[in-house]
């Protein structure tokens, strides 16, 4: 009997390779709600009978999942007389994002600096501290290993729904959140969690200050009050209380107290009141060659003085300890000579009993040898009858041999037949992927038209016609908006509520986040999925929801679909006609698009290429492949015009280019150094993950300045990771990039891409678009994991370290990391990200 009820549960244990125990500690209403369960309802837990195996690799050993789906083992209840359950490993997915948060019972560490105590092990992401004597929960938090000292210290974190402000800790009252503070026993032990995110963020709280005393210091080198140092001398100390007693002055006329500076003022009063400043001196003194020399020459001067007392005293316990050796050695030589005396005994005994042992083999040997030429006369015979049985048996295999041998010339001679019938068969293919290209541009009656326009130009200048007329295209104005957005989220509701207006595909909050920052950020997206999938409808609905216009209108909106056969920027751009002294545009319209002065040209341009890898976009892209690196974002295109004004095309620091792109037999692959330069989406069939937002009900009126979308999602010149996350993105590279013979060919992630993540995070986590987990999981899974293409059982070693080394915090990457294994199984051991 099928139960659609949902569990949580964890791994109880191992039976062999494909089944395993799982027990249930909470269940799931309707609502999504978490439930306490009867304690008597799963008595054995609930058996996987297949896919164990793939929870144990998926999940570590004390990590709650779901169960989605169990059923009822009725012959065994009736037998057993107790309940007994069973389902598959197919069935457990992860937790949803932010949901049974871990709580660890422990006091709150000294602000000043953070440390764990060693007792108390912190969980990986984000979690919660729970002091039962003051009956107080403290969070959200993550913990950090600070290297040079080997110890866990805790910070405080920020997520969408639970911001206290920069390194400020929320203060809820614990007896206050019976309803959704779950305890649990796992393995035996007792924990605790919060049931969510959302459902903490309803109680009431306080906040206080986190901030440690070494991000104190460095929180206040970054508002440039002093230097920027990790570790202070004492010169440096004064330097900075005096850069503190200015910083106050200009600050007194708001008339407020910053306990942070206060504290900082604290921290250095003790350094220079209570350090033993004078020792230090004297140590970064001998540390000198001048401090070396001194002490050399003073140790060299006076050793007499300083040496008297201890030499007498060396030379009194050589003297004893060398009677005691003597006295030692004497005993030693008369062991030495008893045991030479015994030696000599032990070996006259040994002597006489060779010679006894030599005569009875003489003896023996004289008895054994009569009897020995008898037995192999004997053997002689035996063995000539066998040889002569052989001899007959070869000849029988030789005519045998031969009758095989005229067989396997016929078997050569159909195994060359096959090889030729494979080498037909693969030339038939090949000549049908030529003749479906003939027809693809026969039935692509724009570019055969353009193609026919070439030719027929061509034509005329041969015979010599005139061709001096030009095509140009013309766009019109779009219409700014009267209320702008006031920040990114409103920006991302505004859109959203276009989204589901139309009746399209839906997209939650943070996808719609994660398109735009990309967008933004990266000269050229490349959205990736399998046809029918919405790729191309949803950079439609993206422009028209902007107000940039659709692909009927020639606003600043460009549809503009690949064919096959595009070699070179003529294709998309055109070129200068030496013949008509004329540049002849290509009927892409992109030219015009570029060139234009208007109004439009201050708002968001986009360019869509659709099915862009019909042809190599390495070949007709090359122009603007240069300017998917930030530094060469301004390089401009040269068209040839011999006129110098007319001569670069300069492309526009608002122009977007979105690329969509199939993978089947008739499309081209994409090169690592292309996606090493762009992100890459994917875009699925089903619902992609939900991670709570709901849009709202207003859309634009009219488009937007661009310099909004630089201002809401634009990269940041200093941009970095947190150390908890650029830890966890430096051991993914590095699996990646491991140079060891069992994980298979190593794959390389460039500085670009590290830069890329970062300022991807920085943007999503400063406009409070996602949570850091959540951005630093869309950065891998578009940035990162493209790269990935190997083949053999030891590049998939290689993949599933990469997927052990992830948690449930990251769930775009580990299912696309599951797709990867799961196809690579299918199609011969090849894996690969698309």
């Amino acid at each position: 009997m099928d139960n659609s009820e949902q569990l949580v549960v964890y791994k109880d244990r191992a039976i062999n390779d494909e089944q395993g125990i799982v027990r249930p500690v909470l269940g799931i209403d309707s609502q999504g709600k978490f439930i306490k369960l009867d304690s008597s309802r799963f008595p054995t837990g609930i058996l996987i009978s297949k896919g164990y195996s793939t929870l144990d690799n998926a999940y570590e050993d004390n990590a709650l999942f779901i169960l989605k789906e169990y059923r009822k083992d009725e012959a065994k209840t009736e037998n057993d007389g107790i309940d007994r359950y069973w389902g598959f490993g197919r069935d457990a997915t992860s937790l949803p994002p932010n949901t049974l948060l871990p709580v660890i019972a422990c006091k709150l560490p000294p602000i000043e600096t953070g440390q764990l105590p060693e007792t108390v092990k912190a969980p990986r992401g984000m979690f919660f501290l729970f002091d039962e004597e003051q009956n107080k929960l403290y969070g959200p938090a993550q913990a950090a290993t600070i290297p040079e000292e080997s110890h866990q210290v805790m910070e405080a974190v920020a997520t969408p729904k639970l911001s206290y402000g920069a390194d400020n800790l929320g203060v809820f009252i614990a007896s206050e959140l019976n309803n959704i503070l779950f305890p649990l026993v796992i393995h035996g032990q007792k924990f605790h969690f919060i049931s969510s995110a959302n459902d903490l963020a309803n109680h009431n709280h306080s906040a206080i200050d986190f901030m440690s005393d070494r991000k104190l210091i460095r929180h206040f080198n970054g508002l440039k009050v002093g230097r920027n140092v990790k570790t202070l001398s004492r010169k440096e100390a004064e330097r900075l209380a005096g850069a503190i007693a200015d910083f106050e002055k200009m600050r007194r006329s708001y008339n407020t107290k910053d306990e942070r500076l206060e504290r900082l003022k604290s921290i250095l009063d003790r350094y220079l009141n209570e350090s033993d400043i004078g020792y230090q001196v004297v140590r970064d003194y001998f540390a000198t060659a001048q401090g070396e020399r001194f002490l050399n020459d003073y140790v060299e001067d006076n050793q007499g003085n300083l040496l008297s007392k201890q030499l007498s005293s060396f030379k009194e316990d050589i003297e004893r300890q060398e009677d005691e050796l003597k006295q030692t050695l004497h005993k030693i030589e008369g062991q030495i000579t008893s045991k030479e005396n015994e030696l000599i005994q032990i070996n006259n005994k040994i002597e006489r009993e060779k010679q006894e042992a030599e005569k009875r083999i003489q003896e023996i040997n004289n008895e054994a040898d009569e009897e020995i030429q008898a037995r192999m006369r004997s053997r002689e015979q035996e063995l000539q009858d066998k040889i002569s049985i052989l001899e007959k048996e070869k000849e029988q295999r030789s005519n045998e041999l031969a009758k095989i041998g005229e067989k396997l010339e016929i078997a050569c001679e159909s195994d060359e037949l096959n090889r030729k019938k494979i080498y037909l068969e693969e030339s038939n293919k090949v000549l049908e992927a030529a003749a479906k290209g003939y027809q693809d541009q026969l039935q692509n009656t724009a570019e055969l038209s353009k193609r026919i326009g070439e030719y027929h130009v061509i034509g005329k200048v041969l015979k010599g016609g005139d061709v001096t007329q030009e095509a140009r295209f013309d766009y019109t104005n779009v219409e700014f908006t009267n209320s702008p957005p006031s920040n990114a989220i409103d920006l991302i509701d505004r859109v959203g509520s276009y989204l589901e207006w139309d009746n399209g595909k839906s997209f939650s909050r943070t996808e719609l986040s994660n398109i735009m920052i990309s967008i933004t950020q990266s000269f050229l997206t490349v959205l990736a999925g399998s046809p029918g999938v919405g790729k191309t409808s949803t950079v439609i609905r993206l422009a028209q929801a902007l107000k940039l216009g659709s692909p009927d209108e020639k606003k600043n909106f460009l549809y503009m679909p690949v064919s096959r056969g595009w070699v070179s920027s003529r294709d998309i751009l055109g070129f200068h006609n030496s013949l008509t002294g004329m540049y002849q545009r290509a009927r892409t319209g992109l030219y015009d698009f570029l060139r234009r002065e208007d109004e439009g040209s201050r708002a968001l341009q986009m360019v869509l290429l659709d099915e862009s890898n019909l042809s190599p976009m390495e070949h007709y892209w090359s122009d603007f492949l240069g300017m998917c690196d930030y530094e060469g974002r301004r390089r401009p295109i040269d068209t040839g015009i011999p006129h110098e004004e007319d001569r670069f095309l300069q492309v526009r620091e608002n122009v977007r280019f979105i690329a969509t792109i199939n993978h089947d037999s008739t499309t081209e692959r994409l090169s690592p150094r292309f996606i090493d330069r762009v992100p890459v989406i994917s875009i699925d069939h089903e619902d992609d993950l939900d991670y709570g937002f709901e849009t709202g009900s207003i859309t634009l009126d009219g488009t937007l300045n661009y310099t909004l979308f630089e201002k809401f999602f634009g990269r940041s010149d200093d941009a970095e990771l947190s150390g908890t996350h650029k830890t966890i993105l430096d051991n993914l590279i590095s699996i990646l990039g491991a140079r060891d013979p069992e994980l298979g060919q190593p794959i390389s992630i460039s500085h670009r891409k590290r830069a890329a993540i970062a300022n991807y995070c920085a943007a999503a986590i400063n406009n409070e678009l996602m949570d850091a987990d959540t951005a630093l999981d869309f950065a891998i899974s578009q940035h990162v994991l493209p790269h990935i293409e190997g083949y053999g059982s030891k590049f998939r070693n290689r993949i599933v370290k990469l997927q052990e080394a992830l948690d449930k915090a990251f769930p775009r990457t580990n299912k696309h990391l599951e797709r990867i294994l799961a196809s690579g199984s299918d199609f011969t051991g090849t894996y690969s990200f698309f």
